[in-house]
Parts: structure tokens; C-alpha cells; sequence
């Protein structure tokens, strides 16, 4: 699998100067998905209080670097199988200071070099960083993480009096292995596998503002990302945990049954064409109780579900059957399919890029679930009510995600709680959704999931 390993140490700074990993199937589909027009660039923005020290903040991102050396990855393609590089040795990490009115880069990543960029945007109050790294090599739990490290080394080395210590090495990971989870369940599990994989692929989804144009028009892409927010308070936040637990579902169950009824909706149809269904494409997470300290990694797979537009449109059992289908997904592990199914791909060539070339890979919308991201870190100030971060005189106020748009998925919500609150980033092809539309569609979801019943 690799010329050589990462083991865990108390010290972050490593012996090795560089090594070679091959890339999971996971890692393979986000680089073959990676197109000029169609980049596979995430986001994560961050809106900090208080005055930025810029050396203290260089020097943390420097060491969140070493711990994390995936985030610093280089591409080497002279393999007949691709591979990345990780160097350990003098990490210096991407900071530029950008204008205000600089927009969100969605530009693609220039190959070789495919790690982590922190963009700061001074404000009068304080100052905004993004985030922005390219989706194979991390997921958005894995750049948490990393920036937990960050904003932990960056507290003691701007308060070295704080009531705090440095958070553990983070572990090596057992998630790499091309084929493990092929080989895990077998000829029987692969055809159990492809049990749900091919009604999916014998449906059509319909999607939002695009048809056959979508891949004719795909050279005027912006540079920025076109994203709509919206911010529930801690009431409305409250107020939709309480109307999921009354539905005996989750609130992620809630989120993407309403998904359904707006897109769903007749208020919606001048913006849909293709197939009579809606498809709602789910990211989750392969790490269980073993990998909560692990390095950071994209270590996602994905889960796909349908309903008619008329299923859609009846109020009456929507979100009891998506939280019983959800639920099977969990208990019989079929979320990981998607994961499997590329693993057992990686052994022939070009069928990954054969697939991804097929109508049925688009969605109507891709829903991105990231919980509560600082729920439990040993940052939150205690003095704040809220339980936001705090770290040498800066305070986290809000933070949000931004996630690619795919070729042939038109627009891509992001969730995450913080603060007591909720983010809710929809990201769309300006293209084909515009502005105008994109807020249509997320000010009826958000009146949507406020007022949900079952």
C-alpha cells in the first residue's frame, strides 16, 4: 500500500522526509470527478473577533501541517498508479491575504500540488479565513479537526498562561486500503451491493436548470462561488431537534425529507428537467469510535436516495420512510456501497472515468451534514454562554461549508450547527441556477424544515 509507514508519537515533527501512499478508490473518483469547469475545490470559511497575530498564526499552521501531512499532498502521476507524495520535512503552509471583495476561489487546484490554501480577509472587527482544499485529498471533518490543532497550538503560543494543553497525535489510519472494504464482504456483499446500486442506475434524476445544456455551456464557470446563507437562531435550531425527536427521526432525517418536499414542489417545476425523480445525494462518514483522532483524510463514502416527484409532493409519511430507509442504511452498512463498489472498480481501468460519464451519475442535489463540528472541543470558552472558540484573543463567531459542484449536479447544500445555531450554505451553478433562484429554493427550505410535520 505504501513504501512506508506513519506511526503515532508524541512528537509531531516526524524522521521521515517523504513518502509515498497510493490513492484509496475513494481518493481515485474525486480526482477523475476534478475537471477545469467542474472543480472538486471545498471551502470552509470562518469568521473570527479579534485581533489576528499573523507570525503566531503561521507558525500554527505549520505545525497543524506536520500532524496532518496529508493537507500538504502532492500528486505524482509518473506511476502507472497514481500516488501521493507527503513530505514531513520544513511544511510551509499556503497563507495569502486577499481583498474583501475577493470572492470564494473556486478555481481548480493546479496539479501536482493539491494540499490545503488558508485565505485571510481582514475585517474591521476582526478577520474572515477561508479554507480551501481540494476535496480528494480531505473531507470537511478531517479539516475540523486540522483546525482545531491549529487554533490549539495558535492559543499557546499567543497565551501561554491559558489553561490548556496541546490535544493528542493524531493516529495513523486503517482506511487507506484500496481494496479493504471490497474484500471485507465479498462476492456475497458485492452483490447485495449492486442490489441497490441498479435500480438507481435504471432512474433518471431529474435536475435543476440544466438538460443537455449543462456540459455545452460548462466554459463560463465563475471564478467565485455563487452561495446562498441563511442562519437559524438557537430557537429555530431548538425548535427543529424538538419537531425530530416528536417524528421519532433525526434531525438529518428531517433535513433531507424536506429536501424532497421543496425540490419536489410545483413552486419548483420551472427549474427542473430530466427524469420524474428527485435525488438527494448524502456524504457520510466511514469513521466510527476508532477514528476520532485520526489524521485528516477524505474518508466518505456516499449514499443515494430517490422519490418521485409525486412522492415528494405527499406531506403524509415522507419523513418516517426516509428516516426508516436512513436507518437501514446504517444497520446494514449499504452506505458504504458507493466505497465498495469503486474499490472493486480500481481493478479495471478507465471504469471509474467510464462511469462518471454516465446520465445517471447526476443528482438533483448533493446534502452535506456536518453536525456539530466543536461540539465537544476542550476550546470552548466557558465564559460564553454559546460555547464558542476561543484562542489568544480571537472568538469564532460563525463558520460555514462550501462544497463542490459535480459535472451534472447543479447545486450542493452544506449543514453544520455552531454556536447553538444553524448554517445553511446552498452553492450553485450561476449558469444554470441563478442567484434569484438558488434563494427561492433555499428560503422555501428553510420555511420548510421550521414548520415540518409528519
Amino acid at each position: 500500500m505504501s513504501s512506508t509507514t506513519i506511526t503515532s508519537s508524541s512528537n509531531p515533527s516526524r524522521s521521515l522526509a517523504k513518502e509515498h501512499l497510493r490513492l484509496t478508490a475513494w481518493e481515485r473518483f474525486m480526482l477523475v470527478d476534478d475537471l477545469p469547469n467542474f472543480p472538486m475545490t471545498c471551502h470552509i470559511r470562518f469568521w473570527f473577533a479579534g485581533v489576528l497575530d499573523r507570525p503566531a498564526f503561521a507558525a500554527a499552521a505549520a505545525h497543524s501541517l506536520a500532524r496532518h501531512p496529508s493537507l500538504a499532498a502532492a500528486l505524482d502521476t509518473s506511476r502507472q498508479v497514481p500516488e501521493w507524495i507527503l513530505h514531513h520535512d520544513d511544511l510551509k503552509p499556503n497563507i495569502l491575504e486577499v481583498a474583501p471583495d475577493a470572492g470564494t476561489d473556486r478555481r481548480r487546484f493546479s496539479r501536482p500540488n493539491l494540499g490545503i490554501e488558508f485565505r485571510i480577509i481582514h475585517q474591521p472587527n476582526g478577520c474572515q479565513i477561508n479554507v480551501r482544499f481540494h476535496h480528494s485529498v480531505c473531507d470537511g471533518i478531517g479539516i475540523f479537526a486540522a483546525m482545531e490543532d491549529l487554533l490549539t497550538d495558535y492559543r499557546l503560543r499567543t497565551s501561554p498562561d491559558a489553561p490548556i494543553t496541546q490535544s493528542p497525535t493524531p493516529d495513523n489510519f486503517d482506511l487507506r486500503d484500496p481494496l479493504k472494504w471490497a474484500r471485507q464482504r465479498g462476492v456475497r456483499g458485492l452483490l447485495n451491493d449492486l442490489s441497490r446500486i441498479i435500480p438507481f442506475i435504471l432512474r433518471l434524476p431529474s435536475v435543476l436548470g440544466i438538460g443537455d445544456r449543462h456540459e455545452r455551456h460548462a466554459s463560463s464557470m465563475s471564478d467565485t462561488c455563487s452561495v446562498e446563507r441563511r442562519i437559524l437562531t438557537a430557537e429555530q435550531t431548538r425548535g427543529l431537534a424538538s419537531r425530530a425527536r416528536a417524528s421519532g427521526a433525526t434531525i438529518n432525517d428531517l433535513l433531507v425529507s424536506e429536501m424532497f418536499a421543496t425540490l419536489g414542489s410545483d413552486s419548483h417545476k420551472d427549474l427542473r428537467t430530466g427524469g420524474n425523480t428527485i435525488r438527494v445525494a448524502v456524504p457520510i462518514s466511514m469513521r466510527d469510535e476508532r477514528h476520532q483522532n485520526m489524521m485528516a483524510a477524505n474518508c466518505v463514502s456516499m449514499v443515494f436516495l430517490d422519490r418521485s416527484i409525486q412522492q415528494s409532493q405527499k406531506d403524509r409519511g415522507l419523513l418516517k420512510g426516509i428516516a426508516a430507509e436512513l436507518d437501514g442504511v446504517k444497520k446494514s452498512g449499504t452506505g458504504h456501497a458507493m466505497h465498495r463498489a469503486l474499490s472493486w472498480m480500481l481493478a479495471i481501468p478507465g471504469a471509474i472515468e467510464l462511469m462518471l460519464k454516465a446520465p445517471w451519475r447526476q443528482s438533483t442535489i448533493v446534502l452535506t451534514n456536518l453536525g456539530r463540528p466543536f461540539a465537544t472541543s476542550h476550546l470552548r470558552d466557558a465564559g460564553n454562554s454559546a460555547g464558542k472558540l476561543s484562542a489568544g484573543g480571537l472568538t469564532l463567531e460563525s463558520l460555514d461549508t462550501i462544497p463542490p459542484l459535480r459535472r451534472g449536479t447543479a447545486i450542493a447544500l452544506s449543514v453544520n450547527g455552531y454556536g447553538g445555531c444553524m448554517s445553511l450554505s446552498l452553492h450553485h451553478d450561476e449558469r444554470f441556477v441563478s442567484a434569484a433562484a438558488a434563494a427561492r429554493v433555499l428560503d422555501a427550505y428553510v420555511e420548510k424544515i421550521l414548520s415540518a410535520r409528519d
